[in-house]
């Protein structure tokens, strides 16, 4: 269950990042656990950051998104909004489910696609694919 946050953000100096994420992680097989499965996109501060639970003192994210089947079209979207410029690591699990507050370390979240993104402009758009294809 992602956990929901308030913070304040000024308007002049944020985005929405959006995007696709690859069929390649979406039907992964982590992601055919079963029908709970939450599929989400984690953002975190600054590059290079290691994907972490939303529990985890050093790399909590700063932002979690669903990521939604458009049956139309058969891709996965998702959107982050009102994320300041900078710096940012983003990454996908499809074990979202098992990421909750009273689990304070969890190391069966598997990240696939974590990729660095310097955000700027009031849109920016971040497809998440495969670099390297997943075992």
């Amino acid at each position: 269950m992602l956990r929901p946050t308030l913070r304040s953000t000024n308007m002049q100096s944020s985005s929405t990042i959006r995007g696709t994420v690859s069929t390649t992680f979406a039907d992964h097989d982590d992601c055919a656990i079963d029908q709970n499965t939450k599929r989400a996109v984690y953002l975190f501060k600054d590059h290079n950051s290691t994907p972490q639970d939303i529990i985890f003192s050093n790399s909590t994210p700063l932002a979690s998104a669903d990521v939604s089947l458009n049956s139309g079209s058969n891709t996965y979207h998702y959107t982050l909004g009102f994320i300041p410029h900078g710096d940012y690591t983003i990454s996908f699990t499809c074990l979202a489910q098992l990421d909750t507050s009273e689990d304070q370390d969890n190391s069966e979240l598997n990240f696939l696609g974590t990729a660095n993104l310097s955000v700027t402009g009031s849109t920016f758009i971040h497809n998440i694919t495969p670099n390297i294809i997943p075992n």
